[in-house]
């Protein structure tokens, strides 16, 4: 059969699928994937795992909020789901503030 792009063509016994990809690196793919963590309901992505790594970094939770542009209601909301879904507290809290 005739046409105009043999990239169409993808017989599996016809050993012209090599000469198809001849030119082309595959070094240059790569794989993007986005991991969450799921138990009733998601817990922990990409944005729980910023916050950790910011609040680690900043030691507050207000700041990691502030880099993130989170509101610090928001952040905690996202703390509070990852503790309820694993049963257990993951930061070590201690008073801050002016007053702590």
């Amino acid at each position: 059969m005739d046409v105009d792009d043999e990239g169409i063509l993808s017989d599996a016994l016809d050993k012209k699928i090599g000469r198809l990809n001849d030119g082309y690196s595959f070094r240059e793919s790569m794989i993007d994937a986005k991991i969450r963590v799921v138990r009733d309901k998601p817990y922990y992505g990409p944005g729980a795992h910023l916050l950790m790594q910011l609040i680690d970094e900043e030691q507050s939770v207000r700041k990691a909020c502030i880099r993130m542009g989170l509101s610090y209601s928001r952040g905690r909301s996202i703390l509070a789901n990852i503790e309820q879904q694993l049963g257990c507290s993951v930061l070590e809290r201690r008073q801050g503030g002016r007053a702590g």
